[in-house]
């Protein structure tokens, strides 16, 4: 039944266009002519009119009319548009809402698209307005009011390709932002630049405020290293890697103050604490009193080399005055402990330097060792008076 009513249709136009041959005006409205074969003409030879199929219908309602129209709008010689109007607008070469121009380009909102594909205004009202635009080479998204514009592009003959951002009213590229909020990722213009929540990446990649003024800093990744802060204080950490300075590792820093700030290694703030000042390490501490290593805890070595300022050979020397046992004895019952060696109490309280107290445990052993040589002397004197006195005894007998 369709396919029967579309044939009675083309039947009646191509009778009617034999009828009319020579572009007769129909109703004012419609002209046909036949002068080309299987050629149906929709002609306005008026100057500056539209030649204009229109359609038209009622809602279901039966209240009110829609009007569409499909035109042909020429701006010159063999140049022009086909333009749909959407619900029509009886001004003659405006109100179109999407056209197709002589060149192949579309045009959404605008008679004039510079690309293929043109949404809103053209680049003819440069450079307050810019289009949005599909072309060859990416896409073009522009706005109403402003003379900036964003690229999406990949094009192989200049190696551009990605996301970009320019002003045609200066002349210069813009920063990128990504995302909602205007600074949720920003691409700046000026040396390739990355901020993550920050509109103003003072390094290759800046995550989170850098206003130290204010008490916040960014984290970074630059060059040499990066730098880690946090929002709500001016402190900072680095992990660099310096060759033309020969700085390498691991530090922190205030900003506020001016100031290197101790460094904390792990979860919790004193598993591996390195001072600011000396270089000074605490393991399991922050309060490293003063030593270059602090552990509280112990410590597993197969080996521990110490260098002592001193050693204790001075007790064999001549001119030593070694004190003598009863002296010793005195002393024992005096203090409770040997002398030249720390009082138990000391000891809790200050605990022990290892190389002095290995020197002066081995001045206790050789001062020992004195004590025994004179008496294995004294012995051997008195093994000999014994003998002595067993033979004269034996020779009295």
């Amino acid at each position: 039944m369709k396919k029967l009513g579309i044939s009675a249709l083309v039947l009646i136009l191509v009778t009617f266009c034999q009828i009319n041959a020579q572009n007769e005006v129909v109703n004012g409205v419609l002209s046909v002519n036949n002068t080309e074969a299987n050629t149906i003409r929709v002609e306005n030879d008026a100057s500056g009119g539209e030649a204009t199929i229109r359609f038209r219908s009622k809602p279901t309602n039966g209240i009110g009319i829609f009007h569409a129209d499909i035109s042909s709008y020429a701006t010159g010689q063999n140049t022009g548009f086909l333009g749909f109007k959407l619900p029509h607008n009886n001004a003659f070469g405006s109100g179109f809402d999407i056209i197709m121009d002589h060149n192949g380009r579309m045009g959404i909102g605008t008679t004039s698209p510079s690309h293929p594909l043109s949404v809103g205004m053209s680049d003819t009202n440069f450079p307050t307005h810019w289009p949005t635009a599909v072309f060859k080479g990416g896409i073009i998204i522009g706005s109403d009011g402003n003379s900036s514009a964003t690229y999406i592009s990949n094009q192989s003959e200049n190696g551009i390709h990605g996301l970009n951002a320019y002003n045609y009213g200066t002349g210069r590229y813009l920063p990128v932002h990504i995302g909602w909020g205007n600074n949720d990722i920003y691409l700046s213009e000026d040396g390739g630049k990355v901020g993550i929540g920050n509109t103003s990446p003072s390094h290759t990649l800046s995550v989170g405020m850098t206003n130290p003024a204010v008490g916040a800093w960014a984290s970074a990744l630059f060059d040499a290293g990066i730098m880690i802060g946090s929002s709500g204080n001016s402190t900072a950490t680095y992990l660099y890697n310096q060759s033309e300075t020969g700085v390498h590792g691991i530090n922190a820093y205030n900003y506020e103050t001016g100031q290197f700030i101790p460094v904390h290694v792990g979860w919790n703030g004193n598993d591996v604490y390195i001072a600011k000042d000396g270089g000074s390490v605490g393991i399991g501490t922050t309060d490293t009193d003063g030593h270059q290593l602090a552990v509280n805890g112990s410590i597993k070595s197969k080996k521990v080399m110490v260098d002592p300022d001193s050693w204790s050979d001075f007790v064999f020397e001549a001119n030593y005055e070694l004190p003598t046992l009863e002296e010793v004895e005195k002393h024992i019952d005096e203090k409770g402990h040997l002398p030249s060696i720390p009082s138990e109490a000391e000891v809790l309280q200050n605990g022990i330097d290892i190389g002095e107290m290995d020197a002066s445990l081995l001045q206790k052993i050789e001062e020992l060792t004195l004590y025994i040589i004179d008496m294995n002397k004294q012995l051997k004197a008195q093994n000999a008076k014994i003998e002595q006195l067993q033979k004269e005894n034996a020779q009295l007998r």
